[in-house]
């Protein structure tokens, strides 16, 4: 019977649940981690006693399993950053539309502020290009003539 069945019924007092999650704990964590504890120790004696292997035979063993580990974690990591990628990809989905609309608008405001520009500079720019060009022909004839 489960902890969350307990609290259902009428006259189960918190020292009960208290006592059936405990029996669930035990039952779910502690009974396969020391039995598997017990398995593992078992294997190693025996193959200790069987004469299987020495130091640098052990040593070969632990840095596989040192390597499988650190794969294993390296697969946790790779799972993690791909499920966060996942998640900005669909928040990217989301978004769009209020930042297309601000993407329009200053597109079209920095269209307005160039043409202004544009209009500003052009009673400026044209003068002074068309009298630079006037002394640069200038300059040309008078090389010109001076030989």
């Amino acid at each position: 019977m489960y902890p969350f069945e307990l609290k259902r019924r009428q006259g189960v007092t918190v020292r009960d649940v208290d006592a059936a999650w405990k029996h669930q704990v035990r039952l779910q964590i502690y009974l396969p981690f020391g039995a598997g504890l017990l398995v593992v120790g078992l294997l190693i004696g025996l193959l200790w006693l069987s004469g299987v292997g020495d130091a640098s035979a052990w040593a070969d063993v632990s840095i596989v399993l040192l390597f499988a580990l650190a794969i294993l974690l390296g697969i946790v990591g790779l799972v993690i950053i791909v499920a966060a990628m996942i998640g900005v990809i669909y928040l990217i989905r989301l978004i769009p539309p209020p930042f297309d609309r601000t993407r329009s608008a200053a597109s079209e405001a920095q269209a307005a502020v160039s043409q202004a520009s544009e209009a500003a500079a052009k009673p400026v720019i044209v003068p002074r290009a068309a009298s630079y060009a006037l002394i640069a022909g200038v300059r040309y004839l008078a090389g010109i003539f001076k030989g």
